[in-house]
């Protein structure tokens, strides 16, 4: 007899590739901790062009007279902040309170979102514009992320509103996805987080998905709040395009007021020939009685 002894192979499984100690996750976590020092030196770079633009400025030759403990307090918050990443895949964590740390970790990295304002700040058009930085000069405005925020809702509130709604769906997601992975439910998928996600924001609530984490349900409260806010900034732009500008108001004032003189001497017509009539006709029975 033959002996048809067959091999199996066993093809590992997606998330025992990106398992805690596997090569891939390895990979992702060495990759994650070299963008994060490359973004501490780009952050050292930045501020230190910012002193260097702040002694020019001032005329001064000493740049320790630059180094205000504000500035210092801002350089080591937002260099704590950066430094934040998860570092868990470097070892496998079977205790569930460190599990619970690298999860900590994961969310914290979303604190490095404040450079997004930064980044729209220098790149905006008011601050590279010179005229603007004059005329702002001499009326003394402040040219901060929340002077550019308001000229951008300004100029273009849809648009404004539109990118950052999509911002926020996206990263509310995958917060849900981090907090929700453990517990090995739909919600820890991104598709069924962005679906809970915008249904919340909608404040809609379905029910059909729910979090089953206290970390998930702090992030569809907070979706939920926002909901309620960009609402209400939707509503009242949505409220600002409807309305009349100031040419459609003048013409459509100036209609009203022909339409309403109209009507004034349609009425005093009528009202004329009423009195006349009544006049001829009181006129005719007294000559009857005559």
């Amino acid at each position: 007899m033959k002996n048809n002894n067959k091999k199996v192979f066993f093809k590992p499984s997606l998330s025992s590739c990106f398992s805690q100690g596997s090569h891939i996750a390895l990979i992702l976590n060495c990759l994650i901790s070299l963008s994060t020092g490359c973004l501490l030196i780009l952050i050292i770079a930045f501020h230190y062009k910012d002193i260097r633009l702040f002694i020019i400025d001032h005329n001064q030759v000493d740049w320790h007279i630059a180094m205000t403990s504000h500035r210092i307090l801002i350089i080591t918050l937002e260099l704590l902040v950066c430094v934040i990443h998860p570092v868990g895949s470097y070892w496998e964590m079977a205790i569930h309170p460190l599990q619970n740390l690298e999860l900590l970790l994961s969310m914290l990295m979303f604190l490095r979102l404040y450079l997004v304002h930064r980044t729209i700040l220098l790149h905006s058009k008011v601050l590279l514009s010179a005229s603007y930085r004059s005329i702002g000069s001499l009326n003394n405005i402040n040219f901060t992320f929340r002077f550019v925020l308001k000229v951008l809702m300004n100029k273009h509130p849809a648009r404004t509103l539109l990118v950052f709604i999509l911002f926020f769906w996206l990263t509310a997601s995958w917060m849900l996805t981090l907090c929700e992975r453990k517990t090995q439910a739909s919600t820890g998928y991104m598709d069924t987080a962005l679906w809970l996600i915008a249904i919340t924001f909608l404040t809609v609530g379905y029910g059909d998905v729910a979090p089953n984490t206290s970390c998930g349900k702090g992030v569809c409260l907070f979706t939920g709040v926002m909901g309620v806010a960009c609402t209400a900034m939707l509503v009242a732009i949505v409220t600002e395009k409807l309305a009349l500008n100031k040419g459609e108001k003048h013409v459509h004032f100036f209609m009203l007021d022909i339409q309403i003189s109209k009507r004034v001497r349609a009425f005093q017509y009528h009202q004329h020939n009423s009195m006349n009539f009544i006049y001829f006709a009181a006129v005719a029975w007294h000559a009857s009685q005559i």
